[in-house]
């Protein structure tokens, strides 16, 4: 379960710090348009996009996630909001390129400020974090309902690699206890 180890919740000391800052980077949400637009291959996979946001965001103080690389710059302030419209589930197997495709084309060209784990997610220290599986999934829940909205990437169209895979499942069926429109 490493794509969402830590994520959503944590530990005293970074709630602490949280709560004097004015932004929850975990909040975060990234331009999808900015995304959709990374130089890699079309056919990379998440993992190779991972190493890419790792390179960007290794000097970042912090929390190192693509979307404080991006928040902490002025000029590129812009491609990140302080709160996201937009929950992203999605497989990481299923491909970068056909994600974005996929997500560009719900969206129509529409440029929406989404969370998706690979830009939002420190990364460096997401598969480090030993929380409390009921601790995470309750503050995941709580964070969810906080953004209002989720997207489903089902790729490829003739069989889906995410409903095969049960941390997607669990994501929807979190969506689906808060209500969510989906």
């Amino acid at each position: 379960m490493r794509r969402f180890s830590g994520v959503f919740a944590k530990s005293k000391k970074e709630e602490k710090r949280a709560s004097s800052s004015r932004v929850d980077p975990e909040q975060f949400g990234v331009s999808l348009n900015y995304l959709a637009s990374l130089p890699v291959e079309p056919d990379a996979h998440f993992s190779e996009v991972c190493l890419y946001v790792k390179e960007l965001a290794k000097d970042v103080k912090g929390y190192r996630s693509l979307a404080n690389y991006l928040y902490d710059n002025p000029e590129t302030r812009h491609l990140v909001k302080e709160q996201a419209e937009v929950f992203v589930s999605y497989a990481w197997s299923g491909g970068f390129g056909k994600t974005m495709t996929a997500l560009t084309s719900h969206f129509k060209g529409k440029d929406v400020f989404v969370w998706m784990d690979v830009a939002i997610v420190d990364q460096f220290n997401a598969a480090e974090k030993d929380i409390h599986f009921d601790q995470w999934a309750t503050t995941f829940r709580e964070n969810l309902k906080k953004i209002g909205r989720a997207v489903l990437v089902l790729t490829p169209g003739e069989k889906p690699i995410a409903i095969s895979r049960s941390w997607c499942c669990f994501e929807w069926a979190q969506c689906c206890a808060i209500r969510y429109s989906i």
